[in-house]
C-alpha cells in the first residue's frame, strides 16, 4: 500500500480495526526501495 506520507500512514495504522480492538496485531511499514535507471537503447 502507498501512502503520501508517515502522518498519512499513522493515520491508517490507528484507524485500523484490528489494531483498535487491542488483541496483539501490529504493523510494521518499511521503505520500498526505488530506482531510477536512464532509458538506453538497445
Amino acid at each position: 500500500m502507498r501512502v503520501q506520507d508517515e502522518a498519512a500512514l499513522q493515520r491508517l495504522q490507528e484507524q485500523d480495526p484490528a489494531i483498535q480492538a487491542g488483541i496483539g496485531l501490529r504493523y510494521e511499514a518499511l521503505p520500498m526501495a526505488a530506482v531510477i535507471a536512464p532509458h538506453v537503447e538497445g
